[in-house]
This record gives structure tokens, C-alpha cells and sequence, in this order.
């Protein structure tokens, strides 16, 4: 359909239609005409600048080309028009042109440098008709009184945050050169798919309560009323009868001993004494029809009593059961469709974790008997099958190139990155081909990851995937372009429900900024659901979830490890669904979020109060237990009983009040994900979907993380520990960063001038190491000679130890005695240069200028070809140092690898070592990192600030910015806003929360952190540690100390990992694995009942990974990372993991074994925050196994904190067991 419209003078041909095809590599469009089937070509610059998406209306003009029409203008968008630019004459360009010209020869800049430009983008954004556009919509959503200025303010520190991001995604699609792999198809999988469950789950009501009231004040039994212990044990009645036999009543807990008192009301304190009820017992027969039905097994639950029956579900339905010859209320338990674990029932063995009835997996091996059993002794058939169809199982290992590239202790290994259950990567590029875009590559998609056996499965390619193919990962863009495009929304575009979000970024004065935050009042104490027991730091839990649900912007809970703080975020959730609101849970790892889930799941009461929904592909979500509760699952359920996938969907999004997903997971949310459809369009604003964002582990996410949930919060809660982990950075991310900034005066910091820097700093260390007649030339890129002059000619350092030669192609002046500057022909033609070059100790050369000069060298020079490789010109020039005993190649300042490394991995590790060492007592260590990022820096050129930026916005977690500000210098260098100095001490004060008890660790385990780390101010040991050693008592260590230190002596050889460390340990694994073989784990309340749980942990890749090789020989499994010794052929009930400390964080085992490997040296372990993490995991025993000596008394270990912790364990060291060489 074709439109006469009269625009701007002029007579166009309009057309109306709406988008219906967007591709999703290149991102052209295609449009379908209104009343036709024709369609018209976008390019994708267009699709770009109209941010067009599937579904919406436009008006345009086009043109016909020879492949089809082609849409050359927009004239209408969703509706709204757009603003052409006006057409200039040949005549008035070039009066522009001119007048600009003299314009700008008349023009000084106000401001220079980085803070200039930023005003100047600023006034740019908001002039012009686009910016009158913006400033009328800020106004139009803030009020007639927007205060232009703190539109400013914000925006400019926004800007920092963007650039950024926007700098991000070039590290992200540099993966596809560093994550490279090599593959194997996985062949003779045995497959399992369980057919029938032969047994049922049913519960009782129990008509008799197990106490009666034998003395006491019998009005104070009532439903609710509390009880108290003297040993600080607390306790609730649920459940009161009264009858012929007195009062009976039921509590929360077994009355397992005398002395309990009520608590609270008139008779407070008044004793009681109880009896069993006598009729009180388990029941002995059911029966149907006459027929006499096996139970497996049966338990208390509250007035229930919960029974596993050895019959078929369907032969009990609309059946009459009788127990023990009499009728009683009962029902069917609800047990879903995922069971397991499930064991062999001829060995023992576990063959399945977790399996859905009817579904294929894999096995390790063949059961032998004829059924399965779960831990209730139900029986399941099975049958083995072969390989799905059209699913491929890959083995995956690192490229060999790659391998012998990767530095350990500072690069993040790619295979860790792919598997990573808290990672987004879920495809593949096949020979990735530089020259191709993005759509025109072979891509893998993957279906699921296991990590235990380091395998993906894929979907079968069209195309053949050749054994020899390498494998890329694909970077996940979509992520950092949400988080880029969420900040540049807060920027330009803002909602009312943005403002607090804001204000952490307008910039003010400490009594400025204290105006921005209002002060609240606290809600009164609500009826509390999961904080009923009065423990140690139950009031400071309480605490907490009234200033959360009273703020009117933040709340923040800090807690040490094992404090509580998961409890008290179930209790926040539970009392905003009593309240009908939506809650948004998000956290930095799967764990995090997935063990709330987990808790809610299996309380019966709080299920009925919250209907939860996990976010994120089922495949990918480690703990199978919340399968269930993810979006796919749900559709499937509601598809079941009729309603279309669409309906299905939304309607669980509407009806679930709280949503959970990790912080990458999220986006994956169809309302985060693309915007909400509203009648044919996509409102790619941020809409306010939830009440609340609660981050768990907010001190491991960034604010550029945290930005993409909270834009479609009103309020917003954090919960973490900033003694622990801070975020987990790529490198590739800082130091894309770094290559990519500008100087204070927006000048672009070359990779010249960077490179200059490096050489400048590695020839400051050269000093007498140098070989006499045997000068080091380094033949650099075009461009680097020129910049090392600028550098030297700004610095005061003279170099006077050495001579120096510098050839470039362009004329430059060195003022210099030392060194000394000249052009290819004055080396040919002048003997004065020429003898200068014969005497110098070290001689840089541009590569331009190489094969004019090469013959002219030095004949017995050491060349190192920096960053320029070039071909040798002739056979007596050396490449290598033929006199090894006169120079250790591995650290000396002018060797192959310090010369080929890049300015910016030397910034980025150091900046992050002096960050990690922000507490630390160690002052002489963060020193030593400073100077060396000044003799790094530039002098030249100022970047001072930049790199604080960079540094600001990529190291310290959103909870950290909010409680204290950035670290260092930046408070000095960066502009004052609540988000770089923290919020004011009035407005923390009445938005912060502490709790200082801890419920995990035994005593001895807690005592040196709660000294070290939280200045015995936090971590205190809670009244509840007692009360478990009593009832539940580790009985393998007895009275000896749970704190141990296994003193094994330092390697004969480095290798990259310490034989004797994890012999060590291997002997106590096996002591501790015969001992479970004949004691099981008691407490029926742990996450894992049925297991004890082990970990075995080190800072550092290379010995985490022959612990691994350890423990598979140890234990006939093939896993590479978590171990379930059940599946052993001799079983032991232990669940047994293998990790590095940073991974662990957030996760908790009965016994923990740190392998320090490092005997002579300190390397990382000296980060306060990371052994913080490490020496808190461990519930019952904590072993560190290293060379004590070393850390207590060497002269050479200077940093006091590793000293005091090899002293406090010096009344438990012991030696190691057997010969562990």
C-alpha cells in the first residue's frame, strides 16, 4: 500500500508495513508491505539506528535495486516520527566548511583532558534536537523541577562505566583465540533409562500427639507458644488436643530432655513436665482389601506420620487403606518425576544421581542386579539402551598451543571457562576462519556440559565435523551488550523507578550526597515464618529483613561465612509474598541461588506461600533438584493439561513471586531477555517487573553486573561478605581496557607508547646483568623507537650504566649522554654513529628499518625480536644466549618471555595482586606493586586516570562501592558519588545490617579468622555449634584438635605442583574413607543426610590438577572434579570434591584439606580475602598440608598473616603418614 504525503517541500512515495524478519548474525531485516506478501530489504546500519525489532510498524521510503528493493529512509517507527536531517546545497556545505574552519581556529577549549571531553560528550548528548528529545523525556519522567546540572553529573559518571563495557567486547571475542580445544567422540557409553517405580509414598495424620502435659501452667499450651532450654535450645508447639487423656500436644522439635520452660507471656519461665503418650508409636500393619502391604520405611513429620510402601501407586488409588484395623486420613506425597540417587541392588553400588522415569542417561557402568533402590528401599526397573539419536558426546581437552601458553597461577583456564556452571558459553566454532563473519562460521551448539568427565553433548551437525577440527568458544556477547545497553539506558533514558539507582551516581560532597538518601523508619516486627528460633544472631537476622522490607532504595547484610545470611534472605522472600510482591533473586554462582530454592522446596510451608521459577536452561543448571522449577519444565506442565506454549508461559510469569537466575542466567528471562511485547512492539526501556532485586554474594558482582537486574527492580537488597572473594575479573577484560584508553588529554595511549613503557621498565632492571660483548638488540614494531624517545627524553632516569642505540626512520631528538638516536643511513655513513652502536649494551631497532641495517650489526649480538618477528638476515646472528651459566633465561628482564609479554598483562596482574592485597598487614609487599606500576606508567603522557577507572569499575564488587568506595587513590582521582565513596555514614547506618555469630565451622576452626580477619568484632560461635557436637558428634577425631597442619617438607625440584602435598593427603583419605564404611552421618537436617562430604582444595591449577589424578587412582572413578564414592566397587558414603579455594567460595564440607603446594615462596597466597575463604569452609575437621617451617620461621616470609597462621597451628602439627616421596 502506497501513501501521497506533502514532507518538506518535497512529493515522496511512503509505504507502510511491519517487520517481519530480523537475521540474527549480520542483523539486516526484511519487511513485509501492508495487504501484500512483497517484502523490502533493511540494511542493518538502519536496523541499528532504529533499533528495529520483529513486530514493529513502520512507514518508509525505498528505492529498487537489481537483487530487489532496499529501504533507503524511515519516516515512522513504532509510531512515532523520525526527525530527518535536513539537506544542505553543494553551496551551504561548503560555507559550513568554511565557517567551521574559522571557527575552530578561534575556538579554546574550556576544559581539557578526559573530564573536558566527558562535558563536552555530555553537552553534545543533551543539545541538538535529539538531545531536546532526551531532556524533554527526563523531564517528562522526573517532573517540571530535573535538575539539569545532576543530569550532568550523572551522566558523566556514568561515562567511565560505558567506555568500559564498550572496550569489553573485544576481550570477549578474543576468546576465540585463547579458548581453543581439541576433541575425542565418546564411544561405548552405556545408557539407562528406569521404566517403573514400584513402590508409593503416602502420609498419615497422626491422631495421637506424642506429649502430654503432666505439670505446668496448661493455659500457656496453646498453638504457637514458645519454649526454652537452659542449654539455649529453643522450641514451638504446633499442634494441641484436648481429651480424655489430658492435654497432648506436638512440637517443632523432639523434647528429647527435662527442663524446658515456657517463653514470653504471663507464665514466662514457668517449667513444664511432659510424658510420652503411650499410644504414641509407629504403625505396624496397613492393609487393603485384606491384603497385608510391606513398608520400607517410615518417619515423624509434625502431625504427620510419612510411610514408603512396597505397592504400585495405582493399586492404592480410590482404595480404602486400613492402618494398624483402622480407617484414617491420609494422601498421596507428591514426589515429582526426577528420583534417585539410585543404587545397584546387587552391589551397592550408586549407578544414578538424579534421572527422570523414561529418560536416557548415562552410566558408568551395567547394573548387575535386576532392580534399582533408592534410600527408602524402593524398587525401580530399568532397561540399558544406546545413544540418543541425534546428540553427540564429545570428550574435551585444551589445545596443546594453548596449554603450553597458559600461566597458571595468572590466566583462567578456558576449559574452567567452558564448564563453568556459572557461565553462559553454550556453542562452539569450528575452525574458526578470521577472514569469515560470524554467520558464515560452523557452529557447534552445545546441549549439555559435564565436568566430571570434562564431555558436551552436542546436536549432530549438518556439516561432517573432521576429527582434526578445532574447537573455538563462542563469546557470549549478548551479555556484556545487556549490560552496555542497560547503563546507556540509565544514561539517556531513565524511568521514575531508576532514581535511586541514580543518585549512587551524582556527584556532591559527603553532606550533598547524605541529602540525596531519606531516612525510614523500620517496619515492626511481622510474624515471623523462618526466624522463630532464638539463637545467637537471630536479631541481627531480624534486624535486617525490617530495614529490608522498610527501605525505600538499598538494604545490606554482611555476614561472615556460615552466618546465616541465606536464612535470613528465605525469611525476606517469605515475608514479601505475604505481602503480594515479586521478588528478583540473583547470585554471582548456581549454588547461591539454587540452595534457597532447595530450602523452600522442601518446606512444605513455605511452598505454599511462594511459587518460585529458576531461570536458565535445564541442562545447564547443576543441582537436578530445581529442574523442576524452571520456566521449560512448568511450560511442559501447563502445555499437559491444555493451554498453548504462550499462554502457558505467561501465566507462570505472572502467578510467581519469585524469580531466581545467576547474574549471567537472568537475561535469559523473557521480560529481561527482549523488553515485554505490548500490542505489536518491544519497550526496550527497563519496566519495574519486580518489587525487589535480592543479590546473594553481591561482594563477588560487579556494578555493571548488578546493573542489568536492578533496572527492573524498585528497590534493591545486597547480601554478602566483603572479607571474602571479591569478583571474579577476566583479564582479558582489564587489559583491553588498558590498551584502549585515552591520556588526560583524549589522545589515544598507542601500543607504541605502551610498548616503549614495558622496554623502558626491563631495561631499568638490566643494571649488571648485562654480558659483556654481547649486546641485547630488539627489533621493534614502526613506531616504537620514536615513543621510547619521548619516554626518555621525560624521564629523569639516565640509563648511565649502559649505553644504548636507538634506530628509527624518523628524525627525533634524544638528549641523552648514554643513549643515543640515529636514522639507517647515519649508521652506514657516519663512523661516529657506528662505533656508538659496536659499544652499546643494548640496541632497539624499528622493523621498518631492519634489513637496511642488519648487516652493520654487532656479529656476536643477542637478538631479541620483541613484537616485531623478522626473518634473520644472516648466519652469524645469534638468537639465543649461548652462555646460560651467566643468566637465569626464566627471570631475567631481558629474556624471550619478559620481552614478549604485553605492557598491559604486566599492568593488569599487578593491579590486581595490590587490590588483592588491600588489607593486608603486609605494607613492604603492596609497596614493592606500586613502584612497579610507576616504573610501568608513562611519563610522557598522563594516564593516572584511566587506569584508575579501569581499575575502579573492574575489581570491587557493587558491595564493596556501597559500603566503603573504591580502594586507593581513586577517592582522590575520581569524582565524589555515593557509588566511589560509599554512602554516607547516616544513610548506611539506617540501611546496614551485621551478623557476627557463625553456625558452621567447630570452634577450633573459627578462632584464627575471627581474629585475623573480622578483628573479633564478627564470626563468633553461635550457641547452635554446641547443640550439634552434643547431639550430633563428630566422633572420627574424638578430643583431638579439628584444626590440623600436615608439615611436609619442601620438593626436591619446582615442577608446578608438590608430590609430597597430596600423598599426604592421600593417606588420610583412605583412613577417613574405611571410617565411613562403618559410621554414617547422623543429622538428619544436613543438605546431604546421606553422605558425608569431603573437599580437597588448592590455590593453584596445576596441583588442584594431580589431585584429581590422586584421587581418581584412589578411588577407581573417572571424574575430574566432584566424586561420589558410593558409585566406588567397595561404596564408601562420602561425596568427595576437588577444587581451587576461589571456586569453593560460597560452598561448605564436613572435612577440608588445603594443599598450600608453595613451600619456599609466598606467591598468592598472601591475599587476606582468599585465605580468608579457604580456612573457612570446613564444618567438623580442617587440614593444611604444607611446609610448615617455611611459613612460621623462614626469614624470606615476610608476610605477617600467613606467619600467624602457620604459628596458631603450631600445638597441631603433625607430621605426614607412610613415605609421601
Amino acid at each position: 500500500m502506497t501513501i501521497s504525503a506533502q514532507r518538506a517541500g518535497d512529493f515522496l512515495s511512503i509505504q507502510k508495513g511491519k517487520v517481519t524478519y530480523i537475521h540474527s548474525g549480520p542483523r539486516f531485516a526484511k519487511i513485509t508491505l501492508a495487504g501484500t506478501q512483497n517484502q523490502v530489504y533493511v540494511s542493518e546500519k538502519l536496523v541499528k539506528t532504529h533499533n528495529l525489532r520483529v513486530g514493529n510498524n513502520v512507514e518508509f521510503k525505498s528505492k529498487s535495486y537489481a537483487k530487489g528493493p532496499s529501504v533507503t529512509e524511515f519516516t515512522k517507527v513504532r509510531g512515532a516520527d523520525v526527525i530527518s536531517k535536513p539537506q544542505r546545497t553543494q553551496k551551504s556545505n561548503n560555507e559550513n566548511r568554511s565557517n567551521s574552519k574559522r571557527n575552530q581556529q578561534k575556538a579554546r577549549p574550556k576544559k581539557k583532558g578526559i573530564i573536558g571531553s566527558t562535558i563536552a560528550k555530555i553537552k553534545n548528548r543533551y543539545g541538538g534536537q535529539q538531545g531536546f528529545l532526551r531532556r524533554l523525556f527526563l523531564v517528562a519522567m522526573g517532573g517540571a523541577k530535573s535538575d539539569y546540572s545532576a543530569l550532568e553529573s550523572r551522566a558523566e559518571s556514568l561515562e567511565p562505566f560505558i567506555e568500559y563495557v564498550n572496550h569489553s567486547k573485544e576481550a570477549y571475542k578474543h576468546l576465540r583465540k585463547t579458548a581453543r580445544f581439541v576433541w575425542k567422540p565418546v564411544e561405548d557409553e552405556k545408557y539407562i533409562k528406569i521404566t517403573k517405580q514400584f513402590g508409593t509414598k503416602i502420609r498419615v495424620r497422626s491422631e495421637i500427639l506424642p506429649y502430654i502435659l503432666k505439670k505446668g501452667p496448661s493455659d500457656a499450651i496453646v498453638e504457637g507458644a514458645r519454649l526454652i532450654h537452659p542449654k539455649g535450645n529453643d522450641n514451638e508447639i504446633l499442634v494441641v488436643r484436648s481429651n480424655s487423656m489430658g492435654i497432648e500436644f506436638l512440637t517443632s522439635r523432639d523434647l528429647s530432655t527435662p527442663g524446658w520452660m515456657i517463653f514470653g507471656g504471663e507464665h514466662s519461665m514457668s517449667e513444664i513436665e511432659w510424658e510420652r503418650n503411650s499410644d504414641s508409636r509407629p504403625i505396624e500393619s496397613i492393609t487393603v482389601a485384606g491384603t497385608k502391604i510391606n513398608v520400607l520405611n517410615q518417619s515423624k513429620k509434625g502431625e504427620w506420620i510419612e510411610l514408603v510402601l512396597d505397592e504400585d501407586i495405582n493399586k492404592l488409588k480410590s482404595r480404602e487403606l486400613l492402618f494398624d484395623g483402622r480407617a484414617a486420613e491420609w494422601e498421596f506425597i507428591a514426589d515429582g518425576n526426577m528420583v534417585g540417587p539410585l543404587n545397584d541392588g546387587s552391589t551397592g553400588r550408586q549407578v544414578v544421581s538424579k534421572v527422570k522415569i523414561n529418560e536416557s542417561v548415562t552410566v558408568r557402568y551395567a547394573p548387575t542386579g535386576k532392580f534399582l533402590y533408592d534410600s527408602d528401599g524402593v524398587r525401580y526397573s530399568f532397561q540399558l539402551t544406546t545413544r540418543p539419536s541425534n546428540n553427540l558426546r564429545l570428550k574435551i581437552e585444551l589445545h596443546p598451543d594453548v596449554l603450553e601458553n597458559l600461566d597458571e597461577e595468572n590466566d583462567t583456564n578456558p576449559i574452567d571457562i567452558l564448564f563453568s556452571p556459572d557461565s553462559e558459553y553454550n556453542s562452539l566454532i569450528v575452525n574458526f576462519d578470521y577472514k569469515k563473519a560470524m554467520n558464515k562460521q560452523k557452529v557447534l551448539t552445545i546441549v549439555s556440559k559435564d565436568i566430571n568427565s570434562k564431555t558436551i553433548s552436542i546436536r549432530k551437525p549438518r556439516f561432517n565435523l573432521g576429527l582434526n577440527a578445532i574447537l573455538s568458544l563462542q563469546p557470549n556477547l549478548f551479555y556484556i551488550e545487556r549490560q552496555l545497553e542497560m547503563l546507556t539506558t540509565l544514561r539517556d533514558y531513565p524511568l521514575p523507578h531508576h532514581d535511586a539507582l541514580l543518585k549512587l551516581t551524582e556527584q556532591g560532597t559527603d553532606a550533598q550526597r547524605d541529602k540525596l538518601w531519606e531516612p525510614f523508619e523500620l517496619k515492626d516486627n511481622p510474624q515471623w515464618e523462618v526466624l522463630t528460633r532464638e539463637t545467637n544472631g537471630t536479631d541481627e537476622q531480624r534486624d535486617f529483613v525490617r530495614k529490608a522490607l522498610g527501605t525505600p532504595d538499598f538494604a545490606i547484610l554482611q555476614g561472615p561465612p556460615g552466618s546465616g545470611k541465606t536464612t535470613a534472605i528465605i525469611e525476606l522472600i517469605v515475608q514479601y509474598a505475604k505481602q503480594n510482591k515479586k521478588v528478583l533473586l540473583c547470585g554471582s554462582t548456581q549454588a547461591s541461588i539454587d540452595n534457597v530454592l532447595l530450602r523452600i522446596k522442601d518446606n512444605s510451608k513455605l511452598s505454599r506461600l511462594i511459587s518460585p521459577l529458576r531461570i536458565g536452561r535445564k541442562e545447564g543448571i547443576y543441582d537436578s533438584g530445581v529442574h523442576s522449577l524452571t520456566l521449560s519444565e512448568q511450560v511442559e506442565s501447563y502445555t499437559s493439561i491444555g493451554l498453548s506454549e504462550e499462554e502457558a508461559e505467561d501465566l507462570i510469569l505472572r502467578q510467581t513471586n519469585l524469580t531466581c537466575g545467576t547474574m549471567q542466567g537472568i537475561i535469559g528471562h523473557p521480560w529481561i531477555r527482549d523488553a515485554k511485547f505490548d500490542q505489536g512492539k518491544k519497550l526496550k526501556t527497563p519496566q519495574a517487573h519486580f518489587d525487589v532485586l535480592i543479590v546473594d554474594e553481591a561482594s563477588k558482582t560487579t556494578f555493571q553486573q548488578f546493573i542489568i537486574p536492578a533496572a527492573f527492580a524498585r528497590r534493591w537488597v545486597l547480601v554478602g561478605d566483603v572479607r571474602q572473594l571479591p569478583p571474579f575479573q577476566e583479564a582479558s577484560e582489564v587489559m583491553t581496557n588498558l590498551e584502549m584508553m585515552k591520556n588526560s588529554d583524549g589522545e589515544n595511549f598507542t601500543y607504541a607508547s605502551q610498548r616503549a613503557c614495558l622496554l623502558l621498565r626491563n631495561m631499568g632492571l638490566y643494571g649488571n646483568r648485562k654480558v659483556a660483548g654481547r649486546p641485547i638488540i630488539m627489533i621493534e614494531g614502526e613506531g616504537v623507537p620514536s615513543a621510547i624517545v619521548n619516554e626518555l627524553n621525560s624521564r629523569k632516569s639516565s640509563f648511565k650504566n649502559y649505553v644504548i642505540t636507538i634506530i628509527g626512520s624518523k628524525r627525533c631528538n634524544l638528549s641523552r649522554e648514554s643513549a643515543k638516536y640515529f636514522l639507517p643511513r647515519e649508521i652506514i655513513q657516519s663512523p661516529g654513529a657506528n662505533i656508538h652502536l659496536h659499544s652499546s649494551d643494548i640496541i632497539i631497532i624499528g622493523s621498518d628499518c631492519y634489513s637496511e641495517i642488519a648487516n652493520y650489526l654487532p656479529a656476536k649480538a643477542i637478538i631479541r625480536n620483541g613484537s616485531a618477528p623478522v626473518e634473520e638476515v644472516s648466519e652469524n646472528r645469534s638468537n639465543l644466549f649461548t652462555e646460560p651459566h651467566s643468566f637465569s633465561e626464566k627471570y631475567h628482564p631481558m629474556s624471550k618471555d619478559n620481552l614478549l609479554t604485553e605492557w598491559s598483562y604486566q599492568m593488569c596482574w599487578r593491579l590486581n595482586r595490590i587490590y588483592e592485597l588491600k588489607v593486608s598487614k603486609n605494607s613492604q609487599q603492596k609497596e614493592k606493586y606500586e613502584n612497579q606500576i610507576l616504573q610501568l606508567l608513562p611519563k610522557s603522557q598522563d594516564v593516572s586516570k584511566r587506569v584508575e577507572e579501569v581499575k575502579s569499575i573492574a575489581l570491587p564488587s557493587v558491595l564493596e562501592c556501597l559500603q566503603y568506595g573504591f580502594a586507593g587513590k581513586s577517592q582522590q582521582l575520581l569524582p565524589e558519588t555515593t557509588l566511589t565513596q560509599g554512602f554516607p555514614d547516616r544513610a548506611l547506618k539506617s540501611r546496614f545490617s551485621r551478623i557476627n555469630f557463625q553456625h558452621r565451622m567447630h570452634p577450633d576452626i573459627s578462632a584464627f579468622s575471627r581474629t585475623e580477619f573480622y578483628e573479633n568484632k564478627a564470626l563468633n560461635d553461635a550457641d547452635t555449634l554446641s547443640f550439634r557436637d552434643q547431639n550430633y558428634p563428630f566422633e572420627f577425631r574424638g578430643k583431638q584438635s579439628r584444626k590440623t597442619w600436615i608439615d611436609v617438607p619442601p620438593p626436591r625440584n619446582e615442577s608446578g605442583y608438590h608430590k609430597g602435598e597430596i600423598n599426604a593427603i592421600k593417606e588420610e583419605l583412605k583412613i577417613f574413607i574405611d571410617y565411613s564404611r562403618k559410621v554414617a552421618p547422623e543429622d538428619e537436617n544436613r543438605d546431604n543426610p546421606s553422605q558425608w562430604e569431603v573437599a580437597v582444595l588448592s590455590p593453584y591449577q596445576a596441583q588442584r590438577r594431580k589431585l584429581v589424578e590422586m584421587v581418581q587412582e584412589l578411588t577407581g572413578l573417572d571424574s575430574y572434579a566432584r566424586f561420589n564414592l558410593s558409585e566406588m566397587e567397595d561404596p564408601a558414603p562420602i561425596s568427595l570434591l576437588v577444587s581451587t579455594t576461589d571456586r569453593f567460595q560460597g560452598q561448605e564440607a564436613d572435612i577440608v584439606f588445603i594443599s598450600l603446594r608453595n613451600a619456599s615462596r609466598v606467591g598468592f597466597l598472601d591475599s587476606p580475602n582468599r585465605m580468608n575463604v579457604a580456612i573457612t569452609r570446613a564444618r567438623e575437621w580442617r587440614v593444611i598440608v604444607g611446609n610448615h617451617t617455611y611459613f612460621a620461621t623462614d626469614s624470606t616470609m615476610k608476610d605477617p598473616m600467613l606467619r600467624n597462621l602457620a604459628k596458631h597451628h603450631s600445638g597441631c602439627k603433625q607430621k605426614p603418614r607412610g613415605n609421601i616421596q
